[in-house]
């Protein structure tokens, strides 16, 4: 009886030994074709966020929370990192979900739109940046959800800029972002802001959104410092505009005579050019009878990029092609 009782021991443990190895393999095997955490969350919530925002019950802040660490699990992974053009847009267009919710659950969450701005632009090295337009979307959400933070206009007014060539509405992002007081407990916002939102108006074309800008800062000037930067800034931009009204003065003339006009006095006695406007400065206006380029003898022309379009023919004082640094 003993004996029989001890073989039916021997053979439960080894059914439960087998049973149990094969557990063990099988959750090795499960793990082994499981996708990773960051793969996981690649994939769209079973829950959407505005939905999750009313069921979390007061926790949106905890679930936005979650949201942006899976959005920096992303953007840190090795595969983010190393990997090709079509798998690192896949894993930004992921993280730019993961961050729309975010600031779905949270809309003052700062620092997931700054966050979008850093990480979501792809720049390639054939010099083409990719998905900028998730973090520019985001960006804009971000400067009318969180109304104090300088820095979410800046990032967008850059981002503009840069990727899509849209200067007047980064004038205009740079113009809001000087505006703003700086963060309480942290740096105030530079004091270049409101010169180089005047500096984008002009680039855009809006000279009149550059003097306006500029006659709001004079107004608020502290200094005299201050004040004479403005005044200089007020000067470049009316040079800028008289060489714009020349420049194109000179196309007219060119469209109906076949060439440009060999001096701006040509131009006045065309009727192409009511006058020769006073320089700002001091100096001179010159017209380049070869390429219809118009420069100032005292300064530089109020630019942030020279286009390849322009190269060489941009003309800086003393008719030397103006050096401006990207």
């Amino acid at each position: 009886m003993m004996r029989a009782v001890r073989v039916r021991a021997s053979v439960v443990v080894v059914i439960l030994l087998v049973a149990g190895f094969a557990a063990d393999r099988l959750r090795s095997a499960a793990r082994a074709c499981a996708p990773s955490r960051v793969d996981a969350v690649l994939q769209p919530p079973v829950i959407p966020a505005p939905a999750l925002r009313v069921l979390a019950l007061g926790f949106q802040s905890t679930a936005a929370d979650a949201s942006y660490l899976d959005a920096i699990q992303i953007f840190g992974d090795d595969k983010t990192i190393f990997g090709t053009l079509p798998v690192k847009e896949r894993r930004s267009r992921a993280e730019a979900r993961l961050l729309l919710d975010t600031t779905t659950l949270d809309p003052k969450f700062d620092y997931a739109y700054i966050f979008a701005a850093v990480s979501l632009p792809i720049p390639w090295s054939d010099g083409t940046t990719h998905n900028a337009d998730f973090a520019i979307d985001l960006l804009r959400k971000g400067v009318g959800a969180v109304p104090d933070d300088w820095r979410i206009p800046f990032y967008l007014g850059y981002l503009l800029s840069t990727t899509t060539g849209d200067y007047a509405g980064a004038a205009r992002a740079m113009a809001e972002a000087a505006r703003r007081p700086g963060l309480p407990g942290e740096a105030h916002r530079p004091p270049y802001l409101p010169f180089l939102a005047m500096r984008l108006a002009a680039q855009g074309g809006s000279i009149q959104t550059g003097l306006m800008l500029a006659r709001s800062m004079l107004a608020n000037a502290q200094t005299k410092d201050e004040r004479d930067r403005v005044e200089e800034r007020i000067r470049l931009l009316h040079m800028e505009r008289d060489l714009r009204q020349i420049e194109a003065a000179a196309r007219r003339y060119r469209a109906r005579a076949g060439r440009f006009p060999p001096s701006l006095e040509a131009l006045v006695a065309s009727g192409d050019l009511a006058r020769i406007p006073p320089e700002p400065h001091g100096g001179r206006y010159l017209l380049d009878p070869e390429t219809g380029v118009a420069h100032s003898t005292a300064a530089h022309r109020l630019r942030l990029f020279v286009h390849p379009a322009d190269q060489g023919g941009t003309q800086g004082a003393a008719g030397q092609p103006e050096t401006v640094k990207r």
